[in-house]
């Protein structure tokens, strides 16, 4: 089953809300750890935009790889791979432009694939202010600012949960 990630990324303007990115997870849920988390990255907009920068970073030591959507090139045919940009622990840097007045209001943007992690909590962001602004839309002169953030847990694979608990009788100590 497919789950919508509970967070999306948040387009802010001085004066109106640009739209929303959102990540939607394609893993299905529980996420066992060593297996590849992947998400598509989705843009929602209310105006249309003819660029895109787009850094999504993380504080944990992750490593992502990001490929663009066919509807994307085909919106912003002026791309670069994704890169990294150096901001964040680890952190992918993606743009797309085009000359013509804009894109569809809603586009997929593309894959965004983290590499197997063992358990825990992991996270990523993207916000404009700590990355210099790399992260916007924009639309001729107007520029919109991208923030947000979003988290997912990774939990042991079954497998190695039933050894753990077949071991633990043997961790014990005998009196």
């Amino acid at each position: 089953m497919k789950k919508v990630l509970a967070a999306s990324l948040v387009l802010a303007m001085a004066a109106t809300s640009f739209g929303s990115v959102v990540f939607t997870l394609q893993n299905d849920l529980p996420i066992q750890e060593f297996v590849p988390v992947v998400f598509t990255v989705s843009v929602e907009n209310s105006t249309p935009f003819n660029a895109m920068d787009l850094v999504v970073g993380s504080d944990s030591d992750l490593s992502m790889a990001f490929e663009y959507s066919a509807a994307f090139k085909a919106a912003m045919p002026n791309t670069i791979p994704a890169m990294e940009a150096g901001v964040y622990a680890s952190d992918l840097y993606m743009y797309g432009s085009n000359t013509t007045n804009g894109s569809s209001l809603s586009l997929v943007v593309g894959t965004l694939t983290i590499a197997g992690l063992p358990e825990g909590t992991y996270g990523i962001k993207v916000d404009s202010d700590y990355d210099g602004l790399f992260s916007s839309l924009s639309f001729g002169a107007n520029q919109s600012p991208l923030f947000g953030s979003a988290s997912f847990n990774v939990v042991p694979e079954p497998a190695s949960a039933l050894l753990l608990l077949a071991g633990l009788p043997l961790l014990r100590r005998r009196k």
